[in-house]
C-alpha cells in the first residue's frame, strides 16, 4: 500500500488518511443503501441482511483494506491494532457509556471520528470492496460460545438495554431463569439450544453476539484474503503489519483489549461441548479449515 509520511518526527512513521466528511446520515445513507442493493440484491436474502453485513465492515478513507467485524472475536484488539498500523499511533483514549456491557467503546466510535467507516457511511463503492484487501478474524467456537454467554449474563447483571430482547426471548423459549441460571452450565446449554432453535426458525434475527460467526460473513461474497484466529491474534496482526508495509522496528506489541467479560466459572463437559459444536457446526468447520 502506498503511504505518506509525517513531515515532523520519525521520517519512517506511516500515517494514514482521515475521512474528510462525517458518516453519511439519512438521505446520504439511504442513497448508499440503494446503490449497493442495485448490485447486491441477488447475493442477500433481503435488503436488511445486506445492510447488516455492510455495517459490519470497517474501511479507511483510501479503501485499501476492509475488515469484517464479527462480535466476540477480538474486535477491540483488531481495531486498536488497525489504528496503530494505519496512523502510526496506538489508540489510548477510553469511552464508557452508562450500562454498556463493554468497558471501552472507543474502538467502536472510530466511525464517528472519521477514522474508519463502513461502506454505508462513506462514499466507497462496490468496486472499492472488490479491490480492497479483505480480512476477518474468527474464534474457536466453544470458547466463543462461552464468551458470548458471559457477555449475555453481564448484560443482565447491568440491567442493560443491550441484548434485552435476547434475554426476554431466551426465557420464553427455554425457561431460562435469570435468578438461577446466570453463569451456569445449564444456562449456557439453554442459550445454545436457543441459538439452534432460532436458526431453524430464522424469522426473528439472532443478535450477532451469540449467533454463529458464519452467519455474520457471507464468505462466498466477501471472500477474505486473510482470516485470523483469535487465539493466534498477535501473529495475525504481525502478518497484517507485513501487508501494511510496517517495519518491525516501528511496531508496538499488540495487546488483547477487552478480551473477556469475566472468568470461566465452570468447566464445559464433553456432552455440553458436543451440544455447542452441533449448534455451531458451520463455525467448527470454518475454524478447522484454517
Amino acid at each position: 500500500m502506498e503511504r505518506r509520511t509525517l513531515s515532523l518526527g520519525d521520517p519512517d512513521l506511516n500515517i494514514g488518511e482521515l475521512y474528510d466528511h462525517p458518516p453519511l446520515a439519512r438521505q446520504g445513507r439511504a442513497d448508499a443503501v440503494e446503490r449497493f442493493w442495485a448490485e447486491y440484491q441477488d447475493k442477500f436474502t433481503n435488503k436488511a441482511a445486506m445492510v447488516r453485513f455492510l455495517d459490519s465492515l470497517s474501511l479507511p478513507s483510501t479503501g485499501a483494506w476492509a475488515y469484517a467485524r464479527i462480535p466476540k472475536t477480538g474486535t477491540h484488539s483488531v481495531l486498536d491494532a488497525l489504528h496503530q498500523l494505519e496512523f502510526g499511533y496506538p489508540l489510548t483514549t477510553k469511552v464508557t457509556l452508562p450500562n454498556n456491557i463493554s468497558s471501552n467503546m472507543a474502538p467502536h466510535m472510530l466511525d464517528e471520528a472519521g477514522v474508519f467507516m463502513s461502506p454505508l457511511q462513506s462514499h466507497h463503492t462496490s468496486e472499492t470492496l472488490r479491490a480492497a484487501m479483505r480480512f476477518t478474524v474468527i474464534r474457536e467456537p466453544v470458547a466463543r460460545a462461552m464468551s458470548s454467554f458471559r457477555y449475555l449474563c453481564k448484560s443482565h447483571e447491568l440491567a442493560s438495554r443491550q441484548l434485552a430482547p435476547v434475554r426476554l426471548r431466551l426465557t420464553a423459549m427455554t425457561g431460562f431463569n435469570w435468578d438461577t441460571h446466570v453463569n451456569t452450565p445449564i444456562g449456557l446449554e439453554k442459550m445454545v439450544i436457543f441459538v439452534a432453535e432460532s436458526l431453524a426458525n430464522p424469522g426473528f434475527k439472532l443478535d450477532r453476539h451469540i449467533a454463529p460467526q458464519s452467519t455474520s460473513l457471507p464468505r462466498d461474497f466477501f471472500q477474505p484474503y486473510m482470516t485470523g484466529r483469535t487465539e493466534e491474534l498477535p501473529r495475525f496482526l504481525d502478518n497484517l503489519a507485513d501487508e501494511f508495509g510496517i517495519a518491525s522496528t516501528h511496531r508496538s506489541r499488540f495487546a488483547m483489549r477487552n478480551a473477556a467479560t469475566g472468568p470461566d466459572t465452570f468447566a464445559v463437559t464433553r456432552r455440553l461441548r458436543q451440544t455447542i459444536e452441533d449448534a455451531y457446526a458451520e463455525d467448527v468447520a470454518w475454524y478447522g479449515s484454517l
